[in-house]
């Protein structure tokens, strides 16, 4: 971040303090103290920018590594899956900032079901687990999504590395 910060801090320095890079005595102050806020301007002009480039650099390097997990994810399961009698995985996909895991739910009672419940049931066991647990700490979160066979029900819960902080 230093190679942000000071070409900002000059900028603002200049901009607000010209004084301090010219000489009062000198003919032509005036004009110098305008040319140096100019310069001042640039400088934050062009720090902003590259601040918005590195951050769409590490916001592309995370979607990279996103689609990396799912792809080893995906290459390491059979898809569908059932996971018990009522659970089926259907799919593991990458979207943005996250990685989504989507079920099927079939032949269950989901009556008393909320996202709270899938949330609860979830969390334990995620932050528990350390390859999850090294995925979080990357900044990605992990979704689940669950759809009830025959219906338009759905649940989702998303999880996220503050999420995992107390296990």
């Amino acid at each position: 971040m230093v190679d942000i910060f000071i070409p900002l801090v000059v900028g603002l320095l200049l901009i607000f303090s010209p004084q301090l890079f010219v000489k009062r005595a000198n003919a032509d102050f005036q004009k110098k103290k305008t040319m140096m806020k100019k310069i001042g301007i640039v400088l934050i002009i062009v720090a902003a920018i590259y601040l918005i480039g590195k951050l769409a650099a590490s916001q592309s390097k995370k979607e990279e590594l996103v689609k990396q997990i799912v792809e080893s994810a995906k290459s390491q399961t059979n898809l569908p899956a059932e996971l018990d009698s009522t659970t089926t995985m259907t799919d593991i996909i990458a979207v943005p900032g996250a990685i989504r895991y989507q079920y099927v739910l079939h032949d269950a009672d989901t009556s008393s079901f909320s996202n709270a419940t899938f949330r609860n049931l979830i969390i334990s066991k995620l932050c528990k687990d350390e390859s999850s647990k090294n995925i979080l700490n990357e900044g990605i979160n992990i979704e689940f999504s669950y759809a009830v066979k025959d219906s338009q029900q759905t649940y989702f819960t998303s999880f996220t590395k503050a999420n995992c902080s107390a296990y």
